[in-house]
């Protein structure tokens, strides 16, 4: 589920670009944020493929799975909260509001 809420809400941000007259700063720190998620849902992508001949190798990747989703979960917990604190468009703050993406991760 968070995987699958990661990737939406990397491809609505996509979607939604930097925000109309957003400062070069914006940009960039927006483009900084989608990079990060995309780094770390390729690592994790990357462990969910690795094959687990053990019992504690199964173990081990699940931990390392969890980290990696609370690490997503920060960065979209960043993303969301620099979209709606730097935007001053009423519009935008509301449509992410009531996303029901950013529901499912950040309710």
């Amino acid at each position: 589920m968070a995987k699958s809420a990661n990737l939406l809400f990397q491809q609505q941000l996509l979607n939604l670009g930097p925000p109309p007259g957003a400062s070069p700063q914006v940009t960039q720190q927006l483009r900084l944020y989608g990079a990060r998620l995309k780094s770390t849902n390729q690592s994790l992508q990357g462990l969910l493929s690795e094959p687990s001949d053990t019992a504690s190798e199964s173990a081990a990747k699940v931990k390392n799975a969890k980290a990696m989703v609370q690490v997503m979960a920060g960065q979209l917990q960043q993303a969301y909260d620099y979209l709606v604190r730097q935007n001053g468009d009423p519009e935008l703050k509301q449509a992410l509001r009531s996303n029901s993406t950013c529901r499912v991760v950040f309710g």
